[in-house]
């Protein structure tokens, strides 16, 4: 659908120079030629520099009418008839029609110089670097790229499916939007001389609609167009990802010298971990020493004589402690946070050094064992990481709050900065829950992959194959 970039385009321009320039029958002339004229049928395809020129003189044009009905005159100069709240369903038409075309044309300026991202071919791909055999950890890698892949698939398909809902829509706003242009063209028809004026006015804010749905369009189709191309790239990377796991696994290794390397790997991780350890205790004994200081400040005021009341100073001496309470409680959680993480990357040594006595189990029972341990350790993690979820959730609720109740307070409030630093320990601790949901669904994801391939099924002989 092109909504007002054929049909309506000049239709604004021609309303607005019919006020009072031609006699009223050739005023109906014009206007009727213009819509014989610029039919979609015969209308030549725009190219991405014309329309960044249309959408730049719709943007200008909206924003000098904004301009001269935002003076305070604006309501009194109404034609008559037209009603107040006309005026302010058109103000808001041109407000968002600035908005929607800035959105436009950063668009198409960036159609212009971008290219489009290649669909990867796996008959391209011709095999990896190194000769086989190849390491069970290139195997778990090529596994983890599919999986995320595979989620950014259905993550993009449900993008896909939501914003064809939403053009669906602005295409049938657009369509009530064209009706109602040509229905303010007829009224203009018929209007008699004192009607003129208001017959007008209604045309140009009925064009003003047109446009801003015309904006609307064209940008979810750009959206659609783009998430389109993004699920063919990600369908082909899949391919791609398919072809390399096939080959890995069917010439894959799995021995000590793969635990050795997760062992490398795990204690380069729980150094850097014990880095920021290091860091974290430092500020825990500040943080120690400044709650010291608040209660101290908290108990020396609420000690003072007073008559009745309590000092002034006392209400924010009491917000000092309640923050330096928050800011020991959120350190101490990011002190625990690093210690999961490292417990994390040990079980993670663990897993492959269960997985590997499973594969070189000597029995049935030897083997069942071992996948029995990682069963279970798969559903305690999955039970660890719903409940960080829930708390990821609940703190960015706080988060909101505290984000809401500042917006109340002034900057040279002294409260100011102890709610800014509440919201800073609260996003520290956000920061945290999301490194932990994310490290313990990356191992829950790789153990259940791993549950998986061991299982027995029936239909491909079990796990005969992978191991």
């Amino acid at each position: 659908m092109r909504l007002f970039s054929t049909k309506w385009i000049p239709l604004l321009a021609a309303a607005v120079t019919i006020h009072g320039a031609m006699p009223a029958a050739a005023q109906i002339d014009t206007l009727k030629k213009v819509l014989d004229s610029g039919s979609a049928k015969s209308a030549p395809a725009e190219t991405p520099e014309k329309a960044i020129e249309r959408l730049k003189n719709w943007q200008q044009e909206a924003r000098e009418t904004l301009a001269a009905i935002d003076n305070p005159g604006a309501v009194a100069a109404l034609p008559a008839g037209v009603r107040e709240e006309e005026l302010e369903d058109y103000r808001r038409d041109l407000e968002l029609l600035v908005l929607t075309t800035n959105q436009a044309i950063d668009d198409r300026e960036k159609s212009k110089t971008g290219t489009p991202p290649e669909v990867p071919d796996p008959a391209a791909w011709s095999g990896f670097d190194d000769p086989p055999p190849y390491s069970i950890l290139l195997l778990d890698e090529v596994l983890n790229e599919r999986d995320a892949a595979r989620k950014k698939l259905a993550s993009t398909e449900t993008s896909l499916s939501n914003y064809q809902h939403l053009l669906n829509a602005a295409k049938a706003e657009g369509e009530t939007a064209e009706q109602a242009v040509g229905q303010r063209i007829s009224e203009l028809e018929r209007a008699q001389n004192d009607g003129k004026d208001a017959a007008k006015w209604r045309l140009q804010a009925a064009s003003a609609r047109s446009r801003l749905v015309s904006c609307r369009v064209a940008m979810l189709e750009g959206i659609i167009a783009r998430l389109r191309r993004t699920a063919e790239v990600t369908r082909g990377e899949i391919a791609v990802l398919d072809k390399k796991a096939e080959v890995a696994r069917d010439h894959v290794r799995f021995d000590e010298e793969d635990i050795r390397k997760v062992e490398k790997i795990t204690s380069q991780r729980n150094a850097k971990i014990e880095k920021e350890g290091e860091k974290i205790a430092s500020r825990i004994k500040a943080a120690r020493e400044m709650r010291m200081k608040a209660k101290s400040a908290v108990d020396s005021l609420a000690a003072s004589p007073s008559e009745g009341t309590p000092p002034p100073d006392l209400e924010l001496a009491r917000f000092r402690l309640d923050v330096a309470d928050d800011r020991l409680d959120v350190l101490q959680d990011l002190a625990e946070g690093l210690e999961s993480l490292a417990h994390l990357q040990t079980m993670t040594l663990q897993s492959y050094k269960d997985r590997l006595a499973m594969r070189n189990a000597a029995s049935k029972d030897e083997r069942a064992r071992h996948l029995s341990a990682l069963q279970d350790f798969s559903k305690r993690l999955t039970v660890w990481k719903t409940a960080l979820t829930d708390e990821f959730a609940t703190n960015s609720a706080d988060l909101t709050k505290l984000e809401a109740r500042a917006t109340s307070v002034l900057e040279d409030d002294p409260r100011f900065s102890l709610l800014n630093e509440q919201r800073v320990l609260k996003g520290e601790k956000i920061s945290m829950l999301q490194r932990l949901v994310q490290s313990a669904g990356a191992l829950d994801q790789l153990i259940s992959r791993w549950v998986d391939d061991a299982t027995p099924k029936k239909q491909d002989g079990g796990a005969k194959r992978f191991f």
